[in-house]
């Protein structure tokens, strides 16, 4: 695929001192870049900025007209063709760091999914046991899978005494997955479930990470070949196993990216409905949901569109491994060693903010609306 764009000068320019697939990369970047400014575009039509339109007029605007959407989308495509490589090795950038805020968006919801889950099981027990060994099978499952993966981790990227870096990273990881899933267990409402889920994805996050880690002497997958800058590539060297080095290769990262960005895209689009409880959008005084054809309530179309924005340049880094690339030598190493410190801090971050769900409601924000009705007295029950 990279040799047909390479025919293209257009795309060419800037790709003649970095890898091969630097012209592929720059179509997905122009891909990228105008499914961000048609979400955006439609973020504005349901902003503030359009007030002077009747809000009902605005919500309406988002069911029709799927037509001329399409052609918008095919123009704006088209006119991404006139811009120099130049300019996207600098939007590529941007889609790093937005990154990061996507993937702490998909542990919001994947926490609000958890929770729910746990909740509507939970109450099913209470008719049939046989949904509570269900939540037992998938907390314990999630356990396993994740301390397997830890397990692969510490195989994989800590081969001397010395690397202490991933040994650290690694470690984070498993220390607050024992104390988020005490505490999950202590607090009145917590659930193991959502602490399983939120183990396993931060496993997994921390393993696909420390793969593109620039210290070949830590890393077995590229030790052997770190001298050629072998470690640019998406695939594993030979000398691992075959389901090893898929499961860390570039597709590995792909499949397991592009499983969660659609959960994450899926969530909004259901939240965009009105079924949204992570972010309590588009709820009225009462907490009531609205409906945003009656009401003209945005809020919903907003928040949709802003994770769309989001996501288009999540699924650009995705499919570009996480390279930057048109802007000249030295950027695509640049490039992996940025992407690099935002997953690592992303996944810290997210460990941050389960532990937040999981003591605010008890300790600094107790007259916050959280979804749940406590029962007992805050100030005398809890800490």
């Amino acid at each position: 695929m990279s040799s047909f764009f390479g025919k293209f000068e257009l795309l060419q320019k800037g790709c003649d001192v970095v890898m091969t697939n630097c012209s592929g990369e720059m179509m997905v970047y122009r891909l990228s870049f105008a499914y961000f400014l048609f979400f955006f575009i439609h973020w504005l039509t349901v902003s503030d900025l359009t007030c002077c339109v009747a809000s009902r007029s605005r919500a309406a605007l988002q069911q029709g007209f799927f037509t001329i959407k399409t052609f918008l989308l095919v123009l704006l495509f088209g006119l991404t063709l006139t811009i120099p490589n130049a300019f996207f090795a600098y939007y590529a950038y941007v889609c790093l760091f937005a990154s990061a805020f996507f993937l702490l968006m998909n542990v919001l919801f994947l926490v609000d999914f958890a929770y729910q889950w746990s909740d509507d099981w939970g109450e099913r027990a209470d008719d049939n046991p046989k949904w509570m060994y269900y939540l037992l099978i998938i907390a314990v499952s999630s356990f396993t899978i994740g301390i397997a993966v830890n397990i692969l981790s510490f195989y994989l990227y800590v081969p001397e005494r010395d690397c202490n870096y991933n040994a650290f990273s690694i470690t984070v990881v498993l220390v607050a997955a024992l104390l988020y899933t005490i505490l999950s267990v202590w607090v009145p409402f917590g659930s193991v479930v959502p602490s399983a889920i939120v183990f396993l994805y931060t496993s997994s996050i921390i393993c696909m990470t420390l793969r593109t880690s620039t210290d070949g002497r830590c890393n077995r997958l590229v030790q052997s070949q770190a001298a050629s800058g072998a470690w640019l590539t998406t695939e594993a060297p030979s000398g691992t196993s075959s389901w090893m080095s898929y499961f860390t290769s570039g597709t590995g990262q792909l499949i397991l990216g592009s499983l969660t960005a659609a959960f994450t895209l899926g969530y909004a689009t259901v939240s965009s409905s009105g079924n949204s409880s992570a972010l309590q959008i588009g709820r009225d005084d009462d907490g009531n949901e609205e409906d945003a054809d009656r009401s003209g309530h945005l809020s919903h179309y907003m928040f949709f569109y802003f994770v769309m924005m989001l996501g288009s340049m999540y699924l650009a880094m995705l499919a570009t491994n996480w390279h930057v690339s048109g802007k000249g030598t030295g950027t695509q190493t640049e490039s992996i060693a940025i992407a690099f410190w935002v997953r690592q801090v992303s996944v810290w971050l997210a460990i941050v903010m389960y532990f937040w769900t999981l003591l605010a409601p008890y300790t600094c924000c107790k007259d916050r609306d959280y979804g749940f009705q406590a029962d007992y007295d805050p100030d005398t029950d809890f800490f």
